[in-house]
């Protein structure tokens, strides 16, 4: 990962306003959630969310290019990245896909994350609207014994994940 992608987060977390989505912010864990309507129906949006190049910000990505991103939407698969040289990033491992139940759920520790003693996990929900369009909720649990930066990192972390599911809720 780039250094000025974690200095660029660990600077938002430190410029951010508090925000209602988190939850939970203190020394083990931070809970971050978000929900927003969309206009986009629900299977589009499953189309959509399991295909992160057509919404995930390259700004936010290891290889700056989201084009390199992919998702096996399945269990055991993987939300994943090319990197230069043939490399590669897990961004998430799917651990229950069940879009008929509206949820997909990973085990995910985003960016700087990686690199700590942290699990986390996200899920993710999509439920029709009735009238049309779609409901999405996203879910991020980051836990970790004696983690120390958890209140530092959570308001960067929360901007990040509320830019992501903007994009991938506009209407193109």
């Amino acid at each position: 990962m780039k250094n000025t992608w974690l200095m660029a987060v660990v600077l938002a977390a430190c410029a951010a306003p508090a925000n209602a989505a988190i939850e939970r912010n203190d020394v083990d864990a931070f809970v971050i959630t978000h929900e927003v309507d969309s206009s986009i129906d629900e299977d589009a949006l499953w189309q959509r969310m399991i295909t992160p190049s057509s919404w995930w910000d390259s700004g936010h990505s290891w290889s700056g290019d989201a084009a390199n991103m992919t998702l096996e939407p399945r269990a055991g698969g993987c939300w994943c990245e090319a990197t230069q040289q043939g490399g590669s990033v897990e961004h998430g491992h799917v651990v229950a896909f069940e879009p008929a139940r509206g949820r997909l759920l990973m085990r995910a520790e985003l960016g700087p994350l990686q690199s700590m003693a942290v699990n986390g996990w996200l899920e993710w929900r999509v439920m029709a609207r009735e009238g049309g369009g779609s409901h999405v909720s996203w879910r991020y649990t980051v836990v970790g014994r004696s983690f120390d930066l958890a209140s530092g990192l959570a308001a960067g972390v929360d901007m990040v994940l509320a830019q992501q599911l903007g994009r991938l809720t506009a209407v193109d």
